[in-house]
């Protein structure tokens, strides 16, 4: 499988998560640094975030998804630097 692949299932998967409140599954898939940040611009860490899932505050019934575009860079650079001096 490949790493678009294993993105793509993740994304479903948290999705899936997200509609079941699996808190358990929530807390497997996000870090502990990712915050969520709503349309209205609010931000909730992670804890707030399955908290509010866990607790009604945000419900997700279903997802359908048309389209994932997914752009993997990877890079690996090796610098020899000084500044100032």
């Amino acid at each position: 499988m490949s790493d678009k692949e294993r993105l793509i299932n993740l994304y479903h998967d948290m999705y899936e998560a997200m509609i079941k409140k699996d808190e358990q599954k929530l807390n497997e898939i996000h870090d502990d640094s990712f915050v969520l940040i709503h349309m209205t611009g609010m931000k909730q860490n992670k804890n707030e975030y399955i908290n509010a899932i866990k607790n009604g505050i945000l419900n997700y019934f279903s997802e359908q998804t048309d389209h994932i575009e997914i752009r993997l860079i990877y890079n690996r650079v090796v610098r020899n630097i000084s500044i100032y001096g």
